[in-house]
C-alpha cells in the first residue's frame, strides 16, 4: 500500500510564524487586536506566550485555524486590521 504525501500549504520564507509574539507586539502594537480576536491572550504572570513563536503561541491557545490567524497578523502588519465582524 502506497502512502500519499500530504500537501502542505506553502509557507512564506520571511519567517513570520517563527517571530515571537513579544517581538511583534513591540514593533507592531496594532497586532494586539489580532491576538485578542483569535484568543491568544496574555495573563499578568505568564510570559510563555510573549516569548513563544506565533505557531507555538497559537497552539498553546488552541487557535482553530493557524493559516487564518497568520493571514490576519499579516493584514495587521500592512495596516489592515480586522474589525470585530471579521470572520
Amino acid at each position: 500500500m502506497l502512502k500519499r504525501k500530504e500537501k502542505k500549504s506553502p509557507r512564506p520564507k520571511n519567517g513570520l510564524s517563527k517571530k515571537t509574539v513579544g517581538e511583534l507586539l513591540k514593533k507592531h502594537p496594532k497586532t494586539l487586536g489580532v491576538f485578542d480576536h483569535h484568543g491568544v491572550h496574555f495573563c499578568a504572570g505568564c510570559f510563555i506566550t510573549l516569548f513563544s513563536p506565533l505557531k507555538k503561541a497559537a497552539a498553546y491557545h488552541a487557535v482553530e485555524n493557524f493559516d487564518v490567524f497568520l493571514q490576519d497578523v499579516r493584514r495587521a502588519l500592512r495596516g489592515r486590521v480586522a474589525g470585530p465582524n471579521h470572520h
